[in-house]
């Protein structure tokens, strides 16, 4: 929605525990980004986190996230809220190298599984391919070496689980509710 200029995104994410790890995608549309790109009131940040507003520092914009969580015992209902300022970059080597390995890969299995949720597996196949190119791609510490391994263990369990799905259904075995939507 844009609201007196300001972009919200509102998502539900189901069933919360205290082990769930939540995430979103999310993508700006052409107005947006030539918005911001012609936008001359920027914040700037430098690489000390120092906020001015000289031209020599890095474009900046900020972000704001509330998570509503509501408590099963009691119907009480809790919000945290986390504000903070973004870095935005079209410089794709510089995002790549500072991007968290383990936020793009839960991310990313947590995408192609709606994908695959929507029947759309080689869509989601297609997405989790990307994501192994770009790990591939930032692999430059033990850190990022660590989550590599573990985002290949878990998308292989969904792309078998996809293959599988699709085999039973090209064979006539499953039901196949949204066969349009089976790409």
């Amino acid at each position: 929605n844009n609201n007196n200029n300001n972009n919200t995104l509102k998502m539900k994410f189901g069933a919360v525990t205290q082990d769930t790890t939540t995430s979103c995608c999310y993508e700006l549309t052409q107005d947006v980004v030539d918005n911001w790109r012609h936008d001359s009131d920027w914040t700037t940040v430098s690489a000390d986190g120092d906020i001015s507003s000289s031209s020599s520092k890095t474009k900046c914009t900020s972000m704001h996230v509330q998570l509503r969580v509501s408590m099963q015992k009691g119907g009480a209902q809790v919000l945290h809220v986390v504000d903070g300022i973004v870095p935005v970059s079209s410089d794709r080597s510089a995002v790549e190298h500072t991007i968290d390995s383990v936020v793009v890969g839960v991310a990313s299995i947590q995408r192609a599984a709606a994908m695959a949720y929507n029947n759309k597996y080689q869509s989601a196949r297609i997405h989790l391919v990307s994501t192994l190119r770009l790990l591939q791609r930032v692999m430059s510490t033990t850190h990022n070496e660590k989550h590599y391994l573990s985002f290949i263990v878990q998308a292989e369990r969904l792309d078998s689980f996809m293959r599988e799905i699709q085999n039973r259904k090209a064979l006539g075995m499953c039901e196949n509710n949204n066969s349009s939507n089976n790409n």
